[in-house]
């Protein structure tokens, strides 16, 4: 996500993560370990994780300037199952679907399954 943040922001992209019920201490230490840079919001009411009807974490959302869908699902295939992880990705649909919009070209991939552990509402 770093490295899709630092490529594209400079083209109109905004990145933000939304942890559904998470503490803010939380959330601050996983960021201190994975070195995350971009925005972030605790969403303990769950506003936004059902207004996107988010179901897994970590899923992403990549909106249009109207707040429409445009790609919804996982970042890429390193994870193939819930533990289970690839060496490296194959394929990156979140990239892709960025790269396009960018382009002003149509997504090709506009879902995918998000692999993760299940959001408790």
């Amino acid at each position: 996500m770093a490295a899709l943040q630092q490529k594209y922001s400079s083209k109109g992209v905004s990145f933000y993560a939304v942890f559904p019920a998470n503490k803010v201490e939380e959330v601050e230490l996983f960021y201190k370990d994975y070195q995350f840079r971009m925005d972030y919001f605790c969403d303990n009411s769950l506003v936004i994780t059902n207004y996107f009807k988010a179901e897994t974490t970590p899923q992403v959302f990549f909106t249009g300037n109207k707040g429409d869908v445009l790609y919804q699902g996982r970042i890429d295939d390193l994870a193939y199952e819930v533990g289970r992880k690839r060496t490296v990705a194959t394929t990156h649909e979140l990239e892709d679907a960025i790269q396009a919009y960018v382009q002003q070209q149509p997504i090709k991939i506009k879902f995918t399954e998000a692999i993760g552990c299940l959001i408790e509402k």
